[in-house]
């Protein structure tokens, strides 16, 4: 839905919540009006993207049904769609160490000079996602020499400049200031039709530190 930043401040059972792929306004998914450039496969449902070309052009990260990180180029096939519970596409192969673009991926920019806050999906040498939100005004050269000095096996762009979340409930909310930061001094342009809630699993809460995360169910 549009416009739940707000709502998404007060969802205590939510780790974070972040952008997914690019969209374009228009019609397409009922009442939203947007038409997604990537595929979205979720726990509450899948979306296919309204844009093919664009989904069979750009990259993806997703989450087998056995937990583990796995990210390539293209759009979900029935093989994948069989082997992984999360799929997120219509992402930007900024940097990716383990293998070479196929000749079909495009990406989502062109030459990538543009200064912009940016959410940057990383993939760590642990099989970890980790994500990072960029200060506004980093060149693109200043944030590969970044995703280098993080050891990134590989990392990707979803949406950018004022499509870039990243809220955490109760620690990092969303603000009209954030939107005037995000967006240079433009809230109206901010809008999103999505946000992509990460939850956190029991596993995740049994690797924290006994007195850094709160317990299921608390606040």
């Amino acid at each position: 839905g549009w416009n739940r930043e707000l709502e998404a401040n007060a969802d205590e059972e939510a780790l974070l919540f972040t952008s997914g792929p690019t969209f374009a306004r228009g019609s397409g998914n009922g009442d939203l009006a947007m038409r997604l450039h990537g595929d979205l496969m979720l726990a509450n449902g899948l979306w296919p993207a309204d844009n093919r070309a664009a989904a069979a052009g750009r990259a993806w990260v997703g989450i087998s049904h056995s937990g583990e990180l796995e990210f390539g180029y293209g759009p979900l096939t029935s093989q994948l769609e069989q082997r992984l519970r999360v799929f997120i596409g219509g992402l930007h192969a900024f940097t990716n160490t383990t293998e070479e673009a196929p000749e079909s991926y495009r990406g989502v920019y062109g030459e990538m000079r543009l200064a912009d806050v940016r959410i940057v999906y990383g993939i760590r040498p642990d099989g970890q996602l980790e994500l990072v939100e960029t200060a506004d005004g980093v060149l693109f050269s200043d944030l590969k020499s970044f995703v280098s000095s993080k050891g990134f096996l590989a990392s990707f762009l979803p949406d950018h400049a004022s499509k870039s979340r990243l809220i955490i409930p109760g620690k990092r909310p969303w603000s009209h200031e954030h939107a005037v930061w995000v967006s240079g001094g433009k809230p109206s342009i901010t809008q999103m039709p999505f946000l992509l809630k990460i939850k956190p699993s029991e596993e995740w809460y049994d690797r924290q530190p006994a007195a850094a995360a709160p317990g299921p169910g608390t606040s």
